[in-house]
């Protein structure tokens, strides 16, 4: 399927807000995305800013606040979906401003905006620093299209008009996905380390067997170079692998998207005031990471665990930028979640089982249960022969395992 990116531009920043936020309610309902929240009402009216949420998507997500009183502030987490694009020449002084006011007023946990143009990476952090964020559409996530899940009839449009309604809601919905896993994440950033799994064996099998290849592969590691290592922690939570090989590294650089995560993470390095540990907030995908800069070929091993493979799309370039990291000799570490675990292929999707998260393989969804019994939908790219053959076009590939996240042991 051949799209014009000037086409998918056009129609992003002619639609109207409120048919867009019409449109992908329904695509949500279709998925079952709904079932993770509620819609809430509001608006706002500023020089820079206006919306309300007749043409916007206001989201309460419900915290285990009733479980857990003493660690959560808030009943709900609070979203705020901007549908009408933005240009850059609007990002200014007044525009930020009116954010902290926008913040003050209605008291937003996490706001995203969607433009059609590139922001600096200057603006991106500014707006990290408020909670925001910015769906950048540059156009290149639409060349390879091959087709569109539940395609929606736009009535009275053109077959043209309504290919392009569903091609952009189609995106949005995947974007959502993935910014619903740092929601999720903000949500269970409080109790993750202390009640995570703890009532899942399988979960709880998981995760230490993880553990045992980590310290497997770093004593390797560590006889091979005859000097402690320097690590990255790719999408690291609150740092469970990072502080679990800090003895045998000179640095490790961690990082996730949650910024609540990584205040967990930080509250835990003050406690042991380890230096060699550098904690930051980052989007794997779509930023640049801190120090990355002094990563290239500087990596001794990279961690990217518990299914964080499973959440990037482009396996190809994922694997590309940690092939450019590594070191001669560096070793990857990276876990997928599994589509043909036997708890995959023989447990429907809606029910439950021994795992705290459970494939969606149609729907390319992970179902991720709290320990309060709520449940989350994020985008989930399970591992796959082609996934292999990704990994194999940079690096040689050790060792498999299946238990029952796939995790690859992967020499640069």
């Amino acid at each position: 399927m051949h799209v014009h990116t000037r086409d998918i531009f056009d129609h992003v920043d002619h639609s109207e807000p409120n048919d867009i936020a019409n449109f992908l309610k329904g695509r949500l309902a279709l998925t079952g995305m709904d079932e993770d929240f509620t819609y809430s009402s509001g608006h706002f009216n500023g020089r820079r800013i206006r919306f309300s949420s007749q043409e916007n998507l206001f989201l309460n997500f419900k915290t285990p606040k009733d479980n857990y009183p003493d660690l959560y502030k808030n009943e709900s987490y609070r979203f705020i979906l901007v549908l009408r694009t933005i240009g850059t020449e609007h990002i200014d002084s007044d525009f930020f401003s009116e954010l902290r006011e926008l913040k003050a007023r209605t008291n937003y946990d996490f706001i995203a905006f969607i433009s059609t143009r590139r922001v600096t990476s200057q603006v991106a952090s500014a707006l990290k620093d408020l909670n925001c964020y910015i769906i950048q559409i540059i156009g290149g996530e639409f060349r390879e299209t091959t087709g569109v899940d539940h395609f929606q009839i736009v009535k009275g449009a053109s077959s043209d008009f309504a290919l392009m309604r569903n091609l952009y809601i189609d995106y949005l919905v995947k974007r959502l996905k993935k910014l619903f896993h740092m929601i999720l994440s903000e949500r269970a950033a409080p109790l993750y380390d202390a009640e995570y799994g703890k009532d899942n064996l399988a979960t709880q099998a998981a995760m230490a067997f993880e553990e045992d290849i980590i310290e497997k592969t770093v004593k390797e590691l560590r006889v091979e170079k005859k000097s402690r290592l320097r690590i990255v922690d790719v999408g690291c939570g609150s740092g469970r692998h990072s502080f679990l090989v800090r003895n045998d590294a000179t640095s490790i650089s961690s990082f996730d998207i949650s910024s609540c995560m990584i205040q967990e993470a930080l509250g835990k390095k003050r406690e042991i005031e380890d230096t060699r540990i550098r904690f930051s907030v980052s989007d794997f995908k779509y930023e640049t990471i801190t120090d990355e800069h002094t990563f290239a070929g500087e990596i001794d091993l990279i961690i990217a665990s518990f299914g964080m493979g499973s959440f990037v799309e482009d396996v190809d370039r994922m694997i590309q930028r940690f092939f450019r990291w590594l070191s001669p000799g560096g070793r990857l570490f990276i876990s997928f979640y599994n589509r043909e675990s036997i708890l995959n292929r023989y447990e429907p999707p809606w029910r439950d089982t021994s795992l705290s998260a459970n494939i969606n393989i149609k729907e390319n969804t992970l179902h991720v249960q709290l320990p309060s019994g709520q449940s989350f939908q994020i985008f989930c790219n399970p591992y796959s022969n082609e996934v292999a053959q990704d990994i194999e076009k940079y690096l040689k590939i050790e060792g498999i395992y299946n238990f029952p996240t796939t995790v690859l042991d992967a020499i640069g």
